[in-house]
């Protein structure tokens, strides 16, 4: 009988504090052990936090207001 893996979720707040640590020690192979997360996913974490300024989730795009005919 094999083993049953389960996805695991992580919040925001622990994405954010496993990429702080990434930042902090310059090593995502070093944090992706440390927790057993997957590297490729903490880089994704890594660049995503990068380039939403300090979060890891787009802004939501503001309504632009119509011209009416």
């Amino acid at each position: 009988m094999s083993k049953v893996r389960f996805r695991r979720t992580f919040t925001e707040k622990e994405r954010v504090s496993f990429v702080k640590e990434v930042l902090e020690c310059g090593s995502n192979i070093l944090v992706a052990k440390k927790y057993d997360i997957n590297q490729v996913q903490l880089s994704t974490w890594v660049n995503n936090y990068r380039r939403y300024s300090q979060t890891l989730t787009p802004k939501e795009p503001k309504d632009e207001k119509t011209i009416p005919n």
